[in-house]
Order: structure tokens, then C-alpha cells, then sequence
């Protein structure tokens, strides 16, 4: 049903890890638009369709990918980037996060294009990344995270779209990494059990510089 489907995105960090060559990804992306295009429903032909990726590729293609696509789908994600190694949360990482994506949403919204923030988050625990310089996984700065985000981006940044990775912590990621201290499954603000995590009960804070007296509180669950 187009009324409720969004966009459609072909694959996920695909360019970064190196699985198709930008070419052959906008080529799949065509045959996506063909499809719906096919399909005599006026509503799924006008569905939009991109390439979800991580921002230093959405930067290093420059405008030419986001004029190649129906709207800009970026991943980031502040702990995994060497600028960040061991280090925490609180050391600047949303701010970071702005000036990676910036430049990005100034270019889509130049071309007159929505701008997804598709994933962010940062996990509570894990000691293995996959690379060695990630930043510090701890419930403080999960919570560190989440905090700055809601403020610095969530209440001052209304007109930006995002999805906060994760709801859930996922056990099966730990599986799939073959590793019980990799950070992928920590990511949730809930634990794979559907419990809400412990440094996440009962918060509350305020935005005093974007919303003033506003208070937020984690919603009765």
C-alpha cells in the first residue's frame, strides 16, 4: 500500500561495504522505479526510492549521488568513527554528528529532497566492533547519547526526519558476530527481553537552550 509505505531503499551501506559499485546500485535502483512503475498503481508509482548509506559516502559522492536519488537515507553513527576512539559520548559526539551530516542536508534540501537520518545510536555494552577504534559502549554513554540527540537534533532540528537505532537490543547480532562482546546487539533502549534498560526508567531532563522549561520523560510503559 503506498499510502503507508514511505520509500523504498536498495540495500543498506551497500557502497561502504563494498558490494556493488555505485553504478550497479543506481542501476537497481532504476529497476526498483521500473517496477513500480509497472505496476498500474498509481500510488506505489510515485513511491520514492534511494540507497540507504553511511554518511562519508552520501560526502564523498557529493551532489551527484543525492541528485541520483529520490531522497538522501544516511546512517551515522559517531562511536564507530576513529575520530572517536575511546573515547565518550559527552566528548562532542552529536555535535560530530552535525558536522557529518550538514553538508548533506544542505545538499538534499538545495535540490529540493527529504532528508533521512535512517540510523543513529550508540550502544550500553560490548567491547568488539569490528574495528579498533570505536568509542566507549556504556549504559552512561548510551544515555549521554540519547540525551544530546533528543535535544541537539529531536527538539532543535524539528524539520529533520530520523529513526533511532535501536528499539531493541538484538541477540541475534551478538550470534551472528560470532563474538558474546560484540557491541551490535547493545544498541536498544529496551533488552531483548522487551524490559526496559535500567539507566532509561524513570529518566527525565530538560533542553533549557532549545525548549526551555520543557521537561522530557521517558513515556509510562
Amino acid at each position: 500500500d503506498g499510502n503507508v509505505v514511505m520509500g523504498i531503499s536498495v540495500g543498506s551501506e551497500i557502497l561502504y561495504r563494498g558490494e556493488v559499485s555505485r553504478t550497479q546500485g543506481l542501476e537497481y535502483v532504476d529497476q526498483v522505479r521500473a517496477l513500480l512503475l509497472r505496476s498500474n498503481n498509481d500510488t506505489a508509482s510515485t513511491i520514492p526510492v534511494t540507497i540507504t548509506d553511511i554518511d562519508k559516502i552520501y560526502v564523498q559522492h557529493n551532489a551527484s549521488l543525492v541528485s541520483d536519488l529520490d531522497f538522501s537515507s544516511v546512517n551515522a553513527f559517531p562511536f564507530f568513527d576513529p575520530k572517536f576512539a575511546g573515547q565518550n559520548a559527552k566528548d562532542g559526539a552529536i555535535d560530530y554528528l552535525l558536522e557529518c551530516i550538514d553538508p548533506i542536508i544542505n545538499e538534499t534540501t538545495k535540490q529540493n529532497k527529504m532528508f533521512f537520518l535512517t540510523e543513529t545510536g550508540w550502544p550500553c555494552a560490548g567491547t568488539e566492533c569490528g574495528t579498533p577504534t570505536c568509542a566507549v559502549a556504556s549504559p552512561d554513554d548510551q544515555l549521554s547519547y540519547f540525551i544530546d540527540f533528543y535535544c541537539k537534533f529531536h527538539v532543535a532540528r524539528p524539520d529533520l526526519q530520523y529513526f533511532w537505532f535501536n528499539g531493541f537490543d538484538a541477540a541475534w547480532r551478538r550470534l551472528q558476530d560470532a563474538s558474546q562482546f560484540s557491541v551490535e546487539g547493545h544498541f536498544g533502549i529496551f533488552d531483548e527481553h522487551g524490559e526496559i534498560k535500567r539507566h532509561f526508567q524513570d529518566l527525565s531532563f530538560k533542553c533549557p537552550e532549545y525548549s526551555g522549561d520543557v521537561v522530557y520523560r521517558m513515556p509510562e510503559l
